[in-house]
């Protein structure tokens, strides 16, 4: 019987790996994954490690076999809950469903990436499948979603590569690090099979990649800056325990106050800086007491307020009128000598609770408020909420609901959100400044940094989560978003890590006390680096909403190629 001569054009299908042999690679991929993060190792992350792990998981993802699903999923969960056991200081049983939930996706993208690999060289259908699944984790918001730990914050530390998210964004420098790393692992599968012509498309592909990164990374430079406005950023040293249970906020303010004051001991600042809800009382805005005038109620749970028009001259006149006009911008503090925390000429932005309606009813939002040296006020509200720390989805109704979490954190989460909104003050020559504004969960999302400011500012809360390795995560989010928005950011802490960026992701300056960056007290005096040319964007700034689309979609979109594998 004549045999027929094999098609040495099509590649012949990747052999099944077994449970146990899948193991063998996804958990060691893994486990790589989680010493490469930020602050496992080192605290910029182990931009090799990573690489290495993409080697292995690229390897095994692509290759079909039985339960594949099921033990990357478990090898993803762990490694995802691991990196998330810092929830476990809110609640130790928020931390499965994270890790869960965040491995699904992961799984999900070993999935795609065999049903690409049937149709793609191996270095495209791991990097995409990555991509895709990495990217949508990161658009579905939660509780569904999740864009916390991605490739791309593992390699922050590798600058050469760094910015190219300058052009494709975060999960576009993801892309370029896994499909270099498949680029390896799918050479060495071709050559195992003796298929040199597949081993070069496979290895110089995944060459081509990194090339193409750092040309972009080169061609691409951040935006040329110059000296912007002088900030203070105020770090109080506060554990959550305290800013929760202690119901003296007048000792808390007054701390800020003087550490404000002694800050400014060096000369004059253009903006002095609280962080998240450390301005202790409530303010309404105007909607909110027009709305009250008008008959808005609070929610039942909040009714112990009182009435709310009553309640908002209340805030007005005991607090806002004694702690702004007297303490920030005034002459005393609190009937004891000692200076305002301003002097004349001086901003303050701070992180407080903010009275709005919203759906007929008057609800609280998560705002940075500006006070000017005239005595304006603006406000910019947090957008991404804190699943069960500010938010129970609705579920806050129910009272069952509403015990279980004020006994977990002694309030109940029923925060409400806004679009992201940019806040302008003048410094003291006159020149007036936009800063783009980010509120702790809204430094995980990318597009809390838009490209159309002068700089990001981060008020944040990271007390929660003491001296954990989610303050290094945070670090690694804030400069890619330096990169990627071509803005410099600064982050202002109630407990650490405090710190400015500029637009190149690099650190320029942090604040420590003896060696130290968590959980300690000071101020951080920072002149912003701001573009030259006001105008002047980075390519994916420009793009964001299309880049991000492109990257989820694309895998996906692929799957409707014909299979270029011929059945074994």
């Amino acid at each position: 019987m004549e045999t027929q001569p094999s098609d040495r054009s099509q590649p012949p299908p990747l052999p099944d790996l077994g449970p146990w042999r899948r193991a063998w690679f996804v958990f060691p991929a893994w486990g790589a994954f989680v010493l490469a993060s930020p602050g496992v190792l080192k605290p910029a992350g182990a931009p090799l490690l990573a690489f290495v792990a993409m080697v292995l998981w690229s390897g095994a993802a692509v290759r079909p076999g039985r339960r594949a699903f099921l033990v990357e999923w478990l090898a993803a969960a762990l490694a995802m809950g691991g990196l998330m056991h810092w929830l476990a200081y809110i609640s130790p049983f928020v931390v499965p469903p994270a890790g869960i939930g965040m491995g699904l996706y992961m799984a999900a993208a070993g999935s795609l990436a065999r049903a690409l690999a049937r149709r793609l060289p191996i270095f495209l259908a791991a990097s995409l499948a990555w991509t895709s699944l990495e990217t949508l984790r990161d658009l579905i918001e939660p509780p569904f979603g999740m864009g916390w730990v991605r490739l791309a914050h593992c390699v922050v530390d590798f600058e050469p590569l760094l910015g190219c998210a300058r052009v494709i964004g975060p999960a576009g420098l993801g892309f370029v690090v896994v499909a270099a790393a498949a680029g390896l692992s799918g050479a060495w599968r071709a050559l195992v099979e003796r298929h040199r012509n597949r081993a070069v498309v496979e290895f110089g592909g995944g060459i081509l990649a990194l090339v193409a990164g750092l040309a972009l990374a080169r061609i691409v430079p951040a935006p040329a800056t110059e000296p912007g406005p002088t900030l203070l950023l105020v770090q109080p040293g506060l554990s959550q325990a305290r800013k929760q249970l202690d119901p003296d906020d007048q000792s808390i303010m007054r701390e800020q106050v003087l550490l404000s004051r002694a800050g400014q001991a060096a000369g004059p600042v253009d903006l002095v800086v609280w962080s998240e809800t450390m301005v202790r009382f409530e303010i309404a805005s105007p909607e909110a007491v027009e709305a009250a005038a008008g008959g808005a109620e609070f929610d039942s749970w909040q009714a112990e307020r009182g009435e709310p028009s009553k309640w908002f001259d209340l805030m007005h006149e005991q607090y806002q009128r004694l702690w702004v006009r007297d303490m920030v911008f005034g002459d005393r503090i609190g009937g004891f000598a000692g200076g305002a925390a301003l002097m004349p000429g001086t901003s303050f932005l701070g992180g407080i609770e903010e009275w709005r309606p919203q759906g007929g009813r008057l609800r609280r939002f998560n705002v940075a408020c500006l006070w000017t040296p005239d005595g304006q006020r603006a406000t910019a509200a947090k957008t991404h909420l804190v699943p069960l720390g500010e938010t129970t989805f609705g579920f806050e109704r129910f009272e069952p609901i509403r015990r279980a979490m004020y006994a977990m954190a002694r309030y109940i989460p029923d925060f409400a959100s806004a679009p992201t909104t940019s806040l302008t003050f003048e410094d003291r020559q006159g020149r007036a400044w936009r800063m783009g504004q980010a509120i702790c969960f809204d430094n995980a999302f990318i597009e809390s940094f838009p490209g159309d400011v002068d700089f990001h500012v981060v008020l944040s809360n990271e007390a929660w989560y003491r001296r954990s390795i989610e303050l290094d995560q945070m670090i690694a989010f804030t400069r890619l978003a330096a990169v990627s928005s071509g803005r410099s950011v600064a982050r202002c802490t109630n407990s650490g890590v405090s710190a400015l960026i500029d637009p190149s992701g690099r650190e320029v300056e942090r604040l420590t006390v003896d060696g130290d960056d968590r959980e300690v007290q000071g101020t951080l005096r920072v002149q912003v680096p701001v573009p030259s040319d006001p105008s002047s964007s980075t390519p994916f700034a420009a793009l964001r909403p299309l880049w991000r689309s492109a990257w989820a979609l694309l895998g996906l979109g692929l799957l409707a190629l014909p299979r270029r594998r011929r059945e074994a």
